[in-house]
């Protein structure tokens, strides 16, 4: 059950209610209760990891879709980048292993695969199947021109 930033009576579960307002997003720009329709803002809580849904008071405080998809991006950063970092520790990549110690050959060779090494902060910043037979080479000049990336 949700409980509604408006003064409906109606229960929705969670599942509902996300359709409901996805639907008003879509069709009208704007997320409103499926209900009532009034304006609700939508933000992020990062402690308790969910949406929060506010009733906006007045029509002028209604922001652009963009500066909506904006705010909730950067509200939304930080549990991005944590799950992908738990992705990355639970599924790693051992082209990028072997980059990140500097051995290219044991990164690109027999596996098919190349890891992309930024030549200068030496950090892997990509891993991409090559096909069968091609060979990379890489000299600290060559690495350091754009466009080079291993």
């Amino acid at each position: 059950r949700v409980q509604l930033p408006c003064q409906c009576k109606v229960d929705y579960c969670a599942s509902c209610w996300d359709r409901a307002l996805a639907k008003s997003f879509n069709s009208c720009a704007q997320a409103r209760c499926p209900t009532c329709r009034s304006p609700i803002r939508v933000d992020y809580d990062h402690e308790l990891d969910q949406l929060v849904f506010t009733r906006q008071q007045e029509e002028g405080e209604a922001e652009t879709v963009d500066e909506m998809r904006q705010r909730l991006a950067e509200q939304l950063k930080p549990r991005q980048i944590l799950i992908l970092q738990e992705y990355g520790r639970s599924h790693p990549c051992p082209a990028f292993e072997a980059a990140t110690a500097g051995d290219l050959e044991a990164a690109c060779g027999d596996r098919g695969r190349a890891a992309a090494v930024d030549a200068v902060s030496g950090q892997t910043t990509a891993c991409a199947s090559l096909p069968p037979g091609t060979t990379l080479t890489t000299t600290a000049a060559s690495a350091a021109e754009p466009g080079n990336a291993a």
